[in-house]
Formats: C-alpha cells, structure tokens, sequence
C-alpha cells in the first residue's frame, strides 16, 4: 500500500516552539567584516503534536546578514523533544553591532514559536 507524506500538523495541534540556549556565536560575539560564520540554536518543540518534515529557520526581521539562506530542513521531531538549527551567515563590510532575527516556517511557509536572533559586533 502507497503512504502519503503529511507535511502539514495534526489538525487541532497548536505550533509552538520554545528557544532553549545558544549553541554558537554568543551574543556580542566579534565576528571580522565579510566572514562567513555558523550560527546555532537549541529550540524545543512545544507544540501539541510531532513535526513532521520540510519545517526550518527562515530569516523573520532586523538585518539579514546575507545571503539569507533558510536552515536546512527540519523534522521529523518529536513533541517536547529538543533540536539544533543552524543557519550560515555573513558579516556586513562595515563596522557595527548587527542583530539578525529568525523564525521557525512550517511547510506551508507559515511562522511559528520563539523569534531567535544572532548579535554580532564588527570591528
């Protein structure tokens, strides 16, 4: 027998997800003009049901720190079960404090649980 991929939750469960700690790249971390650095969170899935596939981190407001490349692809994760996702990012040419902020997408594209963000300071 054939079996469907559900990239949607369970109808009725509410999306939810917590952030946990930083993994990398603490707030206020110096990061030199035009490097390229890995950003990781540890989140929780809060929701009321498992994820399944296709979810990710996808940039939500403040400075891109581009190119913007969501996270790969999260899931299938369980409820209350705790996660890492990273991103790759940029640092402007130019000096500064830069604040980048992320959002988990469910396959719709949907936003969901805690914003997560990234502090940066260039030299």
């Amino acid at each position: 027998s054939a079996t469907t991929v559900n990239t949607a939750a369970q109808p009725g469960c509410s999306l939810t997800a917590q952030y946990v700690s930083d993994i990398s790249i603490p707030d206020g971390t110096q990061v030199q003009a035009g490097a390229q650095f890995v950003k990781t969170w540890r989140m929780r899935n809060t929701s009321s049901c498992d994820w399944p596939a296709g979810y990710k981190l996808a940039f939500f407001e403040n400075e891109p720190l581009g190119p913007v490349n969501a996270s790969e692809p999260l899931g299938p994760i369980a409820r209350n079960a705790e996660f890492e996702v990273s991103v790759q990012l940029t640092a402007p040419a130019t000096s500064g404090i830069y604040t980048s902020t992320w959002r988990l997408r469910d396959a719709t594209g949907a936003s969901f649980g805690n914003r997560v963000y990234v502090a940066i300071k260039v030299p």
